[in-house]
């Protein structure tokens, strides 16, 4: 996975050669998503039922988990933003405060298009997780990083807010971004798709 100046950030590596799952799983990664080693202005759609280990899998790219198939480089954290099932916010502040302690303010835009702006002072535990969700999805839509690392972001959202974000991600894309993320809902088109309930032949 490399960032958007091509430097790599996380290499997987130490897979077992003689393994023939290790073949196949190689096969299988290059077959469904086309690459062979580099995730470069690409977006990465992992499906799977629950219990597929598709959160775990982000959390071992994240370093999260430790794993001895990825090496990080030193400053890896850099071009990674990760959003998992928690949002990231502090329950005790206000959504104002939790964005300035990044240095952020929230985007006119992106508060129109969640209809967020009348919540930016309401404290965060009293907010549903819907709404939780967009203020955490906006912070990491502001935060300027070139790897988007994403766990159900859809979950909790409306309609038009789903749509507003699959035109964020494809404007990500497009600036030379890379987004890997998991859903179970309806399959986002253009994406690149593992599903790891899929056996590998």
């Amino acid at each position: 996975m490399t960032s958007g100046k091509g430097r790599t950030v996380i290499e997987i590596k130490g897979l077992p050669a003689n393994k023939n799952w290790c073949k196949g799983l190689a096969k299988d990664l290059k077959k469904k998503i086309g690459v062979g080693g580099s995730f470069k202005n690409d977006f990465i759609e992992i499906r799977g039922s629950n219990g597929s280990g598709k959160s775990t899998l982000l959390k071992i790219f994240c370093k999260l988990i430790p794993s001895k198939a990825c090496e990080y480089r030193d400053n890896f954290k850099e071009h990674i933003d990760y959003l998992g099932h928690k949002n990231s916010l502090v329950e005790e502040l206000s959504i104002r405060r939790n964005f300035e302690l990044e240095d952020l303010a929230l985007d006119s835009d992106i508060a129109k298009n969640f209809e967020i702006k009348e919540l930016y002072d309401e404290l965060c535990a009293n907010l549903s997780f819907g709404e939780k969700r967009k203020f955490a999805i906006a912070k990491l839509l502001q935060a300027k990083k070139k790897i988007w690392v994403l766990d159900e972001p859809f979950a909790g959202l409306d309609a038009v807010s789903y749509d507003f974000l699959v035109k964020a991600f494809k404007q990500h894309i497009r600036s030379g971004g890379t987004i890997l993320l998991t859903n179970h809902q309806t399959e986002i088109p253009d994406t690149k798709k593992v599903n790891l309930d899929e056996k590998i032949s």
